[in-house]
């Protein structure tokens, strides 16, 4: 073994320096190779920075979508209390029919049934207008049609109240149209 190792030092050349590598000559000229990585680095860098706007510009849309979302939530989140509650005061416009011998129960009633309707607005609530608008198949559930004097497809009555909230119907109105 001792042998293969001489062999080895023996054959090494005396001029060459051990710690420096070997640099290939090329025919290109060192200008040149200079060039061309430093445009292929220009390149890549506009991929990168191309690559870099679209993630901005993708993480920008994703923050307003989660706001938007976001707030939709908090706006939307009372909706089923609210859809709850609009039985309640549907009972209070029939108390308020039933009460009309008795003035102190009737005023008791609609002061309950004012304050709730003031609370339910301020969640976003609205009634639908229906009694002699014309239909709305968005707003208005026609569960009959009548002959009447007023112009066809205009609400006679109104069976039940409507609602929105927030520009979004949570209940259509229940209505008795003209023929």
């Amino acid at each position: 073994m001792e042998n293969q190792n001489r062999e080895k030092v023996e054959n090494l050349d005396p001029t060459m320096d051990p710690q420096e590598p070997e640099i290939p000559e090329t025919e290109e000229p060192i200008e040149e190779q200079v060039e061309q990585t430093s445009q292929a680095m220009a390149v890549e860098l506009e991929e990168m920075k191309s690559a870099l706007v679209r993630l901005q510009a993708d993480f920008n849309n994703y923050r307003n979508r989660v706001d938007k979302e976001k707030t939709a939530m908090v706006q939307y989140a009372t909706e089923s209390l609210v859809i709850k509650l609009l039985s309640v005061l549907d009972n209070f416009d029939r108390a308020q029919l039933s009460c009309e011998e008795n003035p102190g129960l009737m005023d008791g009633v609609a002061m309950i049934k004012q304050e709730l309707l003031g609370i339910l607005a301020g969640e976003g609530l609205t009634e639908i207008a229906s009694d002699g608008a014309i239909f709305d198949p968005n707003y208005h559930h026609a569960v009959v049609m009548e002959d009447s004097d007023l112009p066809s497809g205009t609400v006679i009555e109104t069976l039940q109240k409507g609602y929105t909230m927030r520009d979004k119907v949570i209940r259509p109105s229940m209505v008795k149209v003209a023929k």
